[in-house]
Order: structure tokens, then sequence, then C-alpha cells
């Protein structure tokens, strides 16, 4: 526990700063992934489970997994890090929606051992809603996400912080900002909330709990509100 306290000193220091900077963001964070555990252990009681269910459930799982990693460096003041576990969250909350829709193709995504049976990017334009509205913001978000999860101008931009001399810093090691904490947690608000309102509908589909179907129904109305504030 030493080595630990002192390997990850900096990162323990910078995160109650973080903490600090934005209850409603907190509330949002921790209710997510309250929400995320109670629905993998109410899916972990269900009896007779299809190949779907086993494939949605893996993958929603591993993108809460990515979500808790991008928080947690959101937290201590990495900010392009934590933007770039986005696509993994994405990825995988979309493929647990294919399997939704599309049972049959389960079998696919427990077999292959080379390419998988279809591009994330391929499900996620697939599976959004027709209005070209919605396929136009989300075509930008996603392209966003790619910039951050790639070699990009925008990372190494992010990667230093300007002076009002002219000079810059170097973001080595944490960096709490309030701006692009900001930034970044709209990010991964809008992002957590795709496994926990999957998750919610996978709950749905076996007639689960109303109480946690409700909780999930108001997290995710409280997210949109929060982020059109």
């Amino acid at each position: 526990m030493a080595e630990y306290d002192e390997w990850f000193r900096p990162e323990i220091r910078a995160w109650p700063r973080s903490r600090a900077l934005d209850a409603a963001v907190n509330e949002l964070c921790d209710t997510a992934f309250a929400l995320l555990s109670d629905g993998l252990r109410i899916i972990r009681a269900f009896e007779n489970v299809e190949e779907w269910e086993l494939v949605a459930t893996m993958a929603l799982a591993q993108s809460g997994n990515a979500a808790r990693v991008a928080w947690h460096a959101m937290y201590v003041g990495y900010y392009v890090e934590a933007l770039a576990m986005g696509r993994l969250i994405r990825d995988y909350s979309v493929l647990a929606t294919h399997v939704r829709k599309n049972p049959q193709e389960a079998a696919k995504w427990l077999t292959y051992a080379d390419s998988p049976p279809a591009r994330a990017g391929e499900l996620w334009r697939q599976h959004l809603s027709r209005a070209l509205e919605v396929e136009a913001r989300a075509h930008r978000f996603s392209t966003l996400l790619n910039r951050f999860a790639h070699l990009d101008m925008l990372g190494l931009a992010m990667s230093q912080i300007a002076l009002p001399n002219g000079g810059f810093l170097l973001r080595a090691g944490p960096t709490i900002e309030p701006h692009s904490f900001e930034l970044t947690s709209g990010f991964l608000v809008q992002l957590t909330a795709l496994p926990v309102d999957e998750l919610g509908r996978l709950v749905l589909s076996r007639d689960g709990p109303r109480g946690y179907l409700s909780g999930v129904a108001t997290y995710v109305e409280r997210a949109e509100r929060w982020l059109t504030q």
C-alpha cells in the first residue's frame, strides 16, 4: 500500500480538488456507476440466459469498465486520456444494442477469431435515429471521439497550457483545470448514459424491478437536462 501511495501520490492529491469543482457532475457520475453495478447484479440472477443476453451483458460490463477508467482519469487531471476512452464506452454499448435488436447474430460475437463480425462505426450508424439532425450530430460526435483516440493535433494541443506571457506549460502528470474538467465531464455524462440506458433496456426485457427501471429513466432524463442547461 505504501508503494501504491508513493507511485500515485500526484493523482491522490488531485482527486479531491476535482471532486470539489462541480457537485452536480459528481452526483451524475456516482449515480451512473451505482445503476451499472445494480443492473449487472440483477442480470446475473437471470435464469436460462440466451446468447444475445450473454453478449450484451459482457459488452455492457466492458462499457462500464471503460467509463470508470475514463471518469477516474478525468478526476485526476488526465483529460485527453479520459476522452480517448470514449470510443470503448460507445462501441461496447452499441454492440449491446445491436445484439438486443438482432439476437440471431449473437453467436457470431462469441466465436470469431480474427476480425469482428461488424465494425463499431457501422453498428453505431445502423442503430441511430433516421432523423438527419440526429445523424449529423452523432457523426460530429464520433469524429471528435476518433480524434482523441488517435494521433491528432487536438490531442497534441491539449498537452500544453497557454500562459498570459505567450509561453506554455506542458501537462506532464495530473493537471486540474476547471475549463477542461467542464468540457470533459460533459462528454463523459453523454457517453456514460449509453450503457446505463442500454442496461435498463436489458433489464426491462426480463420485466426487471420497477424501482431499478425508474432509476435508469430518471438518470437518463437528468443527464439530458443537465447537458442542455
